[in-house]
């Protein structure tokens, strides 16, 4: 089957690499998401697969086909943007026929193919209204549509969900996901939303700084990042980090002195003598209690760590709460689905369950012990 493959794709402005590097491969049908930062080379990246900027090294092939040469135009790629770039003088229904005027289809497949996506995107009210008309949602959603309505062989997404309200997104999000599974087609959709990676991504690029720094599926990157980057990134909040030492006897967190003993860990996963640590925990695998002493039961377990510190902030999201909690390695969130006897203030304790740390060599390189 076909496939997109980018191979240490770079492009420079004059003023350094927007992208350096970037090798990449979307099988035919998958839906690549590449999440960073403002400015990290995400839409660079898109503008070369489309054939509006030229790399200045690597390749970039399609089904084994070399598209350094070949003008946008012969590309069958499909572009949508973050603002609705709809022609104001033609209706919704003139916007969507446009769309489809190199394909020279009959008059009854044209009106065929308009009437999938109509009925896909909920269009059907808006035919014959003009862009101006519209509220920006709905424009999204026209524009998304036209993006589709080709079936292109490859089709690019910059950030086309962004201006949305919530409500909107999700809706958006649903249909698109829906009308993929009818029609895949070869996806690549940059995004600075997280969230929005991990619900509509095969596979997630986390990109940095114009360089790919992790790639894999939304559960791996989560569960097992790369490095602090990707890990404080993904997640909303992200993960928990903070810097060990390891002494004959104990592991130290943080810089207060919080230990428990080295024997808890497995000598094949200790570093080499001289190499520094850091720790990282996803929020959802804290546990915050009342009192900063552990309970006799928590003491004596050694498939947890118990840190005292005290309750900093309590914030409500949604169904659950968002707890800050101090202690002498900073700052960190947990979730709690209720806040219960918890107050602002108040003496409380971590309870980390040991195989939910991950633990990472040197701070911003590989980790060295997988999470469960």
């Amino acid at each position: 089957m076909n496939a997109l493959e980018l191979d240490r794709l770079s492009k420079s402005f004059g003023t350094g690499w927007a992208v350096d590097g970037v090798s990449l491969r979307v099988p035919f049908g998958q839906r690549l998401v590449i999440l960073g930062p403002s400015g990290c080379g995400k839409t660079t990246i898109l503008r070369l697969i489309a054939g509006l900027d030229q790399p200045s090294a690597g390749s970039l092939r399609y089904g084994g086909i070399d598209w350094g040469d070949r003008p946008p135009a012969r590309r069958q790629v499909a572009m949508v943007f973050q603002d609705a770039t709809l022609y104001p003088h033609l209706s919704v229904r003139g916007n969507l026929a446009f769309a489809l005027r190199e394909l020279r289809l009959s008059a009854r497949d044209l009106q065929a193919r308009i009437g999938e996506v109509v009925d896909a995107f909920g269009l059907g009210a808006w035919l014959d209204r003009n862009p101006q008309t519209l509220s920006g949602g709905e424009r999204g959603r026209v524009s998304f549509a036209r993006g589709v309505i080709r079936r292109p062989d490859v089709l690019l997404l910059d950030e086309p969900l962004s201006g949305l309200d919530s409500p909107g997104r999700w809706q958006l999000q649903s249909v698109w996901l829906e009308w993929h599974r009818s029609y895949p087609t070869t996806t690549v959709h940059v995004t600075h939303d997280q969230q929005e990676a991990l619900t509509l991504g095969d596979q997630v690029a986390v990109m940095r700084a114009g360089r790919i720094e992790q790639v894999g599926s939304p559960t791996a990157l989560y569960q097992q990042p790369a490095n602090h980057f990707v890990a404080s990134f993904l997640g909303s909040p992200g993960m928990n980090l903070v810097s060990v030492r390891f002494t004959e006897g104990a592991v130290v967190v943080g810089s207060g002195g919080v230990t428990f003993p080295r024997d808890r860990i497995p000598p094949a996963d200790l570093p080499a003598p001289g190499r520094s640590m850091s720790a990282g925990v996803r929020p959802e695998s804290i546990r915050v209690e009342p009192g900063a002493v552990a309970s006799p039961s928590e003491a004596g377990d050694a498939a947890v760590v118990v840190i005292p510190g005290q309750v900093s902030e309590l914030r409500m999201a949604g169904r659950s709460w968002l707890i800050a909690f101090s202690w002498a390695g900073g700052r960190w969130w947990a979730w709690r689905e209720e806040p219960g006897s918890l107050a602002t203030g108040q003496p409380a304790r971590m309870i980390i369950p040991l195989r939910s740390i991950r633990w990472f060599v040197d701070c911003d390189t590989e980790p060295k012990i997988a999470a469960d």
